[in-house]
């Protein structure tokens, strides 16, 4: 029964009902509910208590249960340039449910390969095999989407939060065959990330140069933005003296 529900989910092509928005490719939920209930008709999906944690932060979870498999799902309450939201809004807080409510039915099969990576789905996936599993490993599929978003600095710092362990699973969890390719565009984002902070830095030197207060608060301001990775990476490329004038400057402003 799991192998059949997974393989009519899993052979389903959804990329007529795929869009994009900030970068990301996604299926508006109430598509996915629709596909999900074609072939499900008695499932049932449930939003769990939210985590807020310690920050004001937030992560939703969704429990889906069809044919007697039940999956969970959880997603954090992201800004549109991938930043966990302290004390977000309700209105935030319904958008990251429905699509953690997407992802929970992917993870019955359902445009499960939009999360992957890759363009159709496929015809020899062996349903809850080893293999199929590992396209369901939250990091690895976390890890895609962050990747396919092509927000650098946002993609960084999920990797700094992810902690070493569990940023070596994901590249355990990567299938025969797209190992070598992950690894190759993980190292690549990392490395735009790093350009990125080295422009920040160049910015900050030219400012402090040039005693630009008001431009150097704006770009400590957009700097905020980017998260506490962003921020140590910058400050870690300064000498003490450009640290020291870059504070009075901004004081200043």
């Amino acid at each position: 029964m799991t192998d059949s529900l997974f393989k009519k989910l899993n052979s389903i092509d959804v990329n007529e009902h795929k869009e994009k928005k900030n970068g990301f490719d996604y299926l508006s939920w109430p598509y996915a509910v629709k596909a999900l209930l074609s072939v499900c008709p008695d499932a049932t999906w449930r939003s769990l208590e939210p985590t807020v944690l310690a920050d004001g932060s937030m992560i939703v979870w969704t429990e889906i249960t069809a044919n007697g498999i039940t999956r969970t799902a959880y997603l954090p309450v992201l800004s549109p340039r991938m930043q966990a939201v302290k004390n977000p809004d309700a209105q935030l807080v319904n958008k990251a449910m429905q699509r953690c409510l997407v992802k929970a039915i992917a993870l019955l099969g359902l445009g499960l390969y939009i999360y992957a990576g890759e363009d159709l789905p496929s015809e020899n996936d062996e349903g809850d095999s080893p293999a199929a599993s590992k396209y369901v490993t939250q990091d690895y599929a976390d890890s895609l989407i962050m990747l396919n978003g092509g927000d650098a600095i946002a993609f960084r710092q999920w990797v700094d939060d992810l902690g070493e362990e569990r940023r070596n699973d994901c590249y355990g969890h990567a299938p025969n065959g797209e190992k070598v390719k992950y690894k190759q565009r993980f190292d690549a984002m990392s490395k735009q990330a790093d350009q990125e902070v080295d422009r920040y830095a160049s910015q900050i030197r030219k400012y402090v140069e040039a005693e630009d207060s008001l431009a150097l608060a704006q770009l400590f301001d957009e700097l905020a933005d980017c998260g506490p990775w962003a921020r140590s990476s910058v400050w870690g490329r300064l000498t003490d003296d450009e640290k020291q004038q870059s504070i009075s400057l901004s004081k200043e402003a």
